[in-house]
């Protein structure tokens, strides 16, 4: 997350700049597929992080069950 962060800070840097020396002029065109790509990345990586969560958390529960199963025979 932190490398995400600082990727994020030096985009906005490098834009800043872009937009400064009047380069930047023809960023502004796909400046808004560049979000929406973002966004999208940003959902799918959420989606993969909390399933493998889910499903790390389903094993550990998992195994506590096998193991009150074996304390009560």
């Amino acid at each position: 997350m932190k490398y995400l962060l600082i990727f994020g800070l030096s985009f906005m840097v490098g834009l800043l700049i872009l937009f400064g020396t009047g380069s930047g002029l023809y960023l502004i065109t796909i400046f808004p597929y560049v979000i929406i790509l973002f966004l999208l990345s940003f959902i799918v990586w959420f989606g993969i992080s909390f399933i493998n969560i889910q499903r790390e958390r389903n094993n550990i529960l998992a195994e506590i069950a096998k193991k009150l199963e074996i304390e009560n025979k």
